[in-house]
């Protein structure tokens, strides 16, 4: 991602970020409607499954390689959700992407729709609010 694009997260939303021995080893962003409005490929997520009025866009959400698998997708989840309480979620993973898609129903989240974004299948996941 670009400099500018998480600067804007940053500003936008809150922004979970895991340290282990001082290294970063995740980071979750989230963000508004508003503040995705402009990406065709959360334009095209919305035209798929628009989402309560209130619903905010979830992730990425990235965990480095060497602490998958150790809870951290879950923590980081949680802390959104408690700073972001009663509001829905809303994001989309490759429909090829077993494991993304296996971790996110772990969470709590439930596909809802599919669309075509230049020519990759995607699923879009939503975690009630």
């Amino acid at each position: 991602m670009s400099r500018a694009r998480i600067e804007a997260a940053l500003n936008d939303m809150p922004v979970i970020v895991a340290r282990r021995d001082g290294r970063v080893v995740g980071y979750l962003l989230a963000g508004s409607r508003e503040s995705k409005a402009g990406v065709p490929i959360m334009q095209a997520m919305l035209r798929a499954y628009p989402g309560s009025p209130d619903a905010y866009m979830y992730g990425p959400i990235c965990v480095a390689e060497s602490k998958r698998g150790q809870g951290l997708a879950a923590a980081m989840f949680a802390a959104l959700r408690a700073r972001i309480p009663d509001r829905e979620a809303i994001t989309f993973i490759r429909s090829d992407n077993a494991v993304s898609l296996r971790v996110h129903r772990k969470l709590g989240m439930r596909p809802v729709a599919e669309f075509t974004h230049e020519g990759a299948v995607l699923t879009v996941l939503t975690h009630p609010g």
